[in-house]
């Protein structure tokens, strides 16, 4: 699109520039963020539907505790007469659909998935689940089957039924004659020693073993470096993540030995019987991809975080960067009535939490345009307090939302100050001058932070 006019001299442009769908207080914070994209084409969109609420932001502790009110924020939009139809919850990775999924459930509100499978039913949660199940119960045909797909182990269905024949000779259990064929005879030797390690090991210990001794882990990992699209190629790479997401699952079951992970799986075969719901009456979730082309009264976009939002895989690419940023104006611009935000302090990664990096792009927001909320996603800011981007008495902000100093004498600095990501903090020194100011400041969680005051739109409270 970009270089059009260059192909085709004389072409005329005609700009569509009114926006129909979404609230001004929407389309404001979009317009800010995209216009942080070099490569794009300048032009002023004009909302037809002036006013509405201003997108609202909150931080949670972890993944589960955002999911957990994300859900209940969902409910009192359904409650206050919000279709569900006409609500939608967004995210990077088809992954992290997984807490969102099991929250909407506690709560019985029905979903469905746009343009992927529940996560209980994609492909590489089953291949897990089935290696587990055979490892308890080795005659477990099913289970056996999909094992042997992946990685493939040289053992065919000829190879299978000529054991089972044996069997049935002998008067033994299937598996008695498949532990003698020579390329499944490493698994049951390992199965031996799982088992008998099994009473000390936590279910998630027990996955895990299962899946690392069995060569599955190992196979998956090699699989997703591989260049290609596909489950065959770098198409793995999703699968992974989704492995990873049950281990996970897994962490939160305290039991152990074989009721422990029975308890686990029995949870898992619940929760894949009771996915989804009816398409007329349920809550839309997708990744951002998928939203595009689309529109909802309300929008929660989940996850926004350095990592996520943009993905690890574009941060050292300046294009794949503005596509990320992009993707979460396509997001934003699909919401006609609210926008919720929301991101963690830590995060669950590869079985260990993580201190989470903001998004970026939340500092491409200005303060002024988006409320900040702590908790509970509907509640407003009490009253005097302002809110996240709220302009109370005492604040020294530009007419762009940029700080600014006003300093009465050189020794003179603010002693207060509220950040987009990090809420409210004490300055305790400032350092440079001009566009080079700095300050430390700190924060209730965060701790001390050293921020350049031109590269975030904050306010000064005191």
């Amino acid at each position: 699109m970009l270089s059009f006019e260059g192909r085709y001299p004389g072409a005329k442009v005609i700009h569509l520039s009114t926006n129909y769908r979404s609230r001004a207080a929407i389309l404001s914070v979009a317009g800010a963020l995209i216009a942080k994209n070099r490569s794009r084409r300048e032009k002023m969109i004009t909302p037809a539907r002036e006013g509405g609420e201003r997108p609202a932001m909150s931080v949670y502790a972890d993944q589960e505790a955002e999911a957990q009110e994300v859900a209940a924020a969902v409910a009192r939009e359904i409650r206050s007469g919000i279709a569900p139809t006409e609500i939608a919850v967004f995210y990077r990775v088809n992954a992290q659909s997984r807490a969102i999924e099991d929250a909407l459930r506690m709560l019985r509100i029905p979903y469905v998935l746009r343009g992927a499978l529940s996560f209980y039913e994609r492909a590489a949660v089953r291949d897990a689940v089935s290696y587990l199940k055979w490892f308890l119960h080795p005659d477990d045909a099913v289970s056996l089957k999909r094992l042997l797909k992946f990685p493939r182990r040289g053992v065919g269905e000829v190879t299978l039924e000529k054991a089972r024949a044996a069997a049935r000779r002998e008067g033994v259990p299937p598996s008695g004659a498949l532990a003698r064929i020579p390329n499944l005879a490493p698994l049951f030797s390992f199965r031996s020693l799982w088992l008998a390690e099994l009473p000390q090991m936590s279910p998630a210990e027990a996955l895990h073993s299962v899946l690392k001794g069995a060569g599955y882990l190992d196979a998956l990992e090699a699989s997703a470096r591989e260049p290609g699209e596909g489950r065959e190629g770098a198409g793995r790479e999703e699968d992974l993540e989704h492995v990873r997401e049950l281990l996970r699952v897994a962490e939160a079951f305290t039991g152990a030995g074989e009721e422990g992970l029975l308890e686990f799986l029995e949870k898992v075969t619940l929760a894949a019987e009771e996915a989804g719901g009816e398409e007329s009456e349920a809550v839309r979730l997708m990744t951002l991809h998928n939203a595009k082309g689309l529109e909802f009264d309300v929008v929660f976009l989940v996850g926004l975080e350095d990592g996520l939002l943009p993905h690890s895989r574009s941060v050292d690419s300046p294009h794949e960067i503005e596509e990320e940023r992009r993707l979460f104006y396509v997001g934003l611009t699909r919401a006609r009535e609210r926008v919720f935000l929301s991101l963690v302090r830590r995060r669950n990664m590869f079985g260990s939490y993580r201190d989470a990096a903001p998004s970026r792009f939340l500092y491409d927001l200005p303060a002024a345009l988006v409320r900040r909320t702590d908790g509970v996603l509907s509640e407003s800011p009490p009253p005097g307090r302002g809110s996240f981007g709220g302009t109370v008495p005492g604040h020294r902000v530009t007419a762009h939302g940029e700080p600014r100093y006003e300093e009465e004498s050189p020794s003179a600095r603010p002693r207060k100050v509220r950040h987009p990501v990090f809420g409210e903090g004490k300055v305790e020194s400032v350092q440079g001058e001009g566009e080079d100011r700095k300050i430390i400041a700190r924060f209730p969680v965060y701790g001390l932070k050293k921020i350049l005051v031109r590269a975030v739109a904050m306010e000064f409270l005191e």
